[in-house]
């Protein structure tokens, strides 16, 4: 196996990062289609209020990794963190420690102090993968939406 380089994601990276995305889907999330298109990637991450953050892994130059997250800051923890909102390595690189290089990258280089993730109830491979990094499911909390249809029919209303 040739050396992975993992790097800051590129505006470049836009059609290798949706396919990641989709491949992530494909395999966790039974019939969920991402929205993610380049066009959205680019502006979220290097527009003029880029709000994503993105590391990819490389073998050689193809992809074969990413990491998608946004920063939050907790006034619980006191501290800024990371929102890991998408972790995808290709099934022909899982077991490699591309999946923890991402993960440490992203820490290191954002200078966060905690990260926050959601794992689909079904995927007893990735629970087991972030436990042993010395993640934990929250005991206190449970992921709530507004949906885009809702968001809109909410901010509409007047009362």
């Amino acid at each position: 196996m040739t050396a992975i380089t993992i790097r800051q994601g590129r505006p470049g990276d836009a059609a290798a990062i949706t396919r990641m995305v989709q491949q992530l889907a494909e395999a966790t999330v039974a019939g969920f289609v991402p929205k993610l298109t380049p066009e959205i990637y680019r502006t979220e991450a290097f527009g003029p209020h880029p709000q994503l953050i993105v590391w990819i892994a490389l073998d050689v130059d193809a992809p074969v990794g990413m990491l998608l997250g946004n920063p939050v800051t907790s006034s619980w923890r006191g501290k800024r963190g990371l929102y890991v909102g998408d972790l995808y390595v290709a099934t022909s690189h899982r077991g490699k420690g591309i999946g923890q290089s991402l993960l440490r990258e992203a820490l290191r280089q954002g200078n966060f102090g905690f990260m926050k993730l959601e794992v689909a109830h079904a995927n007893a491979a990735g629970q087991r993968f972030y436990q042993k990094l010395g993640f934990h499911p929250s005991g206190y909390e449970q992921n709530w939406f507004l949906e885009p249809d809702a968001t809109e029919a909410f901010v509409a209303d007047p009362e």
